[in-house]
């Protein structure tokens, strides 16, 4: 999911639609998945663990 996704994952979330949550972030650009996850906490209220290799979130992710 790009960064341009998050606001209607937002509008599911709030409309009750919807049960997301949103685990993991990840880039190989660290401020990107950075930026997602501020603007996360600030929507939805969680902020998402941040990553740079899908190497390491696949081992270290263990939400889902």
């Amino acid at each position: 999911m790009g960064g341009r996704h998050l606001v209607p994952w937002v509008s599911l979330y709030e409309s009750g639609m919807a049960n997301v949550e949103l685990v993991p972030v990840c880039d190989t650009r660290k401020e990107n998945p950075l930026s997602l996850a501020d603007k996360a906490e600030e929507m939805l209220g969680s902020r998402p663990e941040v990553f740079t290799s899908m190497e390491d979130m696949r081992k270290k992710t263990t939400r889902y």
